[in-house]
């Protein structure tokens, strides 16, 4: 590549890693890992730990969104031993940050430790900007865990206040929108914010989170199309590597409306992720399960639901799997003891969380009686007979 003549090495190398940084920021993750690479190759020579560090946490990250994700996860705690020996406290934040990130759809409790260790490392250096990742981190797995959401809240409203004015608020606000909606809040308001700040950063998701919290409302107000295509909006405005969460959203709007075509679609998506992680895999078997319903697979959707509902709880993912019993009851219906047992176990979750439209849901669908084969499998065909809950 052309560089313009800077004179020493030292600041080469520093120049590189901090192109590889915003390839990394702006998707061009390839371009990012060959830049990163000069930047070692300077950085190694003349023992810039510093700048291998940085170089190192970029070439990682852009590893994990090509598919790679081992390697990144190797890189990436390389970066962190070098930080610490170094005592280079920003980028061993940005190291555990980044590995947090990386490790969030493989190993859900370890990126959750690295979130925490860095929020506290973040909190004793005064430094804001790495505080707020770990805040945003900690929140998404508080959310999918369904655990202290009371705090989870709470620390987002108060951090995205004293950020108000900062590129990541949008960020806070949509987080908690995630909580409020589950539980049946008013988001007005945060609508409004979120559209501003989406018209104003580019961060994917600032962009992801306006379709994506209409379409959460629009799913427990019973919209099940628009919500379908507003998780699949949503989707789109985040990278490949990330936008399971979406996905899987997409495939519940579609099994509740009926439509086992859209739902397989969306499946597909799912899984064609490059980097595939547990929850990625989990959310396909539930999917692959709920379309086994509406097409009159009774047995095999059975066997699905329980083998997605295992994989999902081995994450910790305890909202998640409250939501994949409810599609199991839905789908299958209260009298099957497996779908029964699943929401009762769905009901503890949701009422610890305070999710009351899932609940409300959820009542209903334990209280009906299960149709006829018969009738099963032409609601399973026709959308204006489809489940409703």
């Amino acid at each position: 590549m052309n560089l313009p003549d800077v004179g020493a090495d030292e600041v080469k190398a520093e120049l590189l890693a901090m192109l590889s940084r915003a390839l990394m920021r702006t998707d061009a993750d390839e371009r990012a890992v060959e830049v990163a690479d000069l930047a070692l190759a300077i950085a190694e020579r003349l023992n810039l730990d510093r700048v291998m560090a940085e170089a190192l946490i970029n070439k990682a990250s852009s590893l994990s969104d090509i598919g790679r994700p081992r390697e990144g996860i190797a890189l990436m705690e390389a970066a962190l031993q070098i930080a610490q020996a170094g005592g280079f406290v920003d980028t061993e934040l940005r190291a555990r940050n980044n590995l947090a990130s990386v490790l969030e759809f493989k190993d859900p409790s370890r990126s959750l430790a690295e979130v925490r260790a860095s929020l506290r490392l973040a909190e004793r250096a005064g430094n804001l900007e790495a505080a707020a990742w770990a805040v945003l981190s900690e929140a998404e797995s508080n959310y999918r865990n369904g655990d202290e959401w009371d705090g989870a809240l709470a620390q987002l409203d108060d951090l995205g206040a004293r950020m108000a004015d900062t590129e990541k608020s949008g960020l806070f606000v949509g987080f908690a929108t995630l909580f409020r909606v589950a539980r049946g809040l008013p988001i007005d308001a945060a609508l409004v914010e979120l559209d501003e700040g989406a018209s104003r950063v580019s961060d994917p998701r600032n962009v992801a989170f306006p379709p994506f919290a209409r379409a959460d409302i629009a799913l427990l107000e019973g919209d099940y199309r628009a919500a379908h295509e507003g998780f699949l909006a949503a989707a789109d405005a985040f990278l490949p590597t990330v936008s399971e969460f979406c996905l899987a959203a997409a495939v519940r709007a579609a099994l509740w409306l009926g439509d086992p075509e859209r739902a397989r679609a969306a499946a597909d998506r799912l899984d064609a992720d490059p980097s595939p992680g547990r929850a990625t895999t989990a959310n396909g078997v539930a999917a692959r399960a709920g379309i086994a319903a509406l097409e009159g697979h009774q047995a095999d959707a059975i066997q699905g639901f329980l083998d997605g509902l295992r994989q999902l709880g081995a994450l910790g993912y305890e909202f998640d799997v409250a939501r994949v019993a409810l599609d199991f009851v839905l789908l299958v219906g209260p009298d099957i003891p497996e779908a029964r047992a699943a929401g009762e176990q769905a009901r503890v979750i949701f009422e610890r969380v305070g999710a009351k439209p899932y609940l409300e849901r959820l009542d209903a669908a334990m209280a009906r009686a299960t149709p006829s084969q018969s009738e099963s499998t032409a609601a399973s065909v026709d959308s204006t007979t489809a489940v409703r809950p």
